[in-house]
């Protein structure tokens, strides 16, 4: 009823349809919200991207928007349900194209598009590329 997408980690199959979904939806002209880190962990560090949603940007012709939060490790801690009190900081990066104008995309601007949010987000929170 939310409008998310429930992701399977476990399955690849179920990646690639997922990736396919976030697709559709973006050429349906809707907003996605992607944590493409995929999970949470209580070490300081930005995390190995998934690639499924930045292939979805690409091929939809989408620019994706990186978004940095800083001070959510001490708001809610890894293995823990209740939050606690904490400062959270929300930096919104310029938008990233997904391919050059008037190009095909491919691969390679899926990982450069993948690779370029990485680095956003990490020079925004303060947190190190792991």
């Amino acid at each position: 009823m939310l409008g998310h997408f429930a992701f399977d980690r476990s399955n690849p199959q179920a990646r690639v349809r997922q990736a396919q979904e976030i697709q559709a939806a973006l050429g349906r002209g809707e907003s996605v919200f992607v944590f493409p880190e995929g999970t949470f962990a209580e070490q300081e560090g930005v995390r190995a991207f998934y690639l499924g949603a930045f292939h979805a940007a690409v091929n939809a012709s989408c620019p994706v928007i990186p978004i940095a939060l800083s001070g959510t490790r001490r708001l809610l801690r890894d293995k823990t349900y209740l939050p606690r009190p904490a400062w959270v900081t929300v930096t919104i990066c310029p938008p990233l194209q997904p391919a050059p104008e008037g190009q095909k995309a491919t691969w390679q601007d899926v990982v450069r598009l993948r690779d370029a949010a990485r680095q956003a987000i990490s020079k925004a929170s303060g947190e190190p590329l792991v």
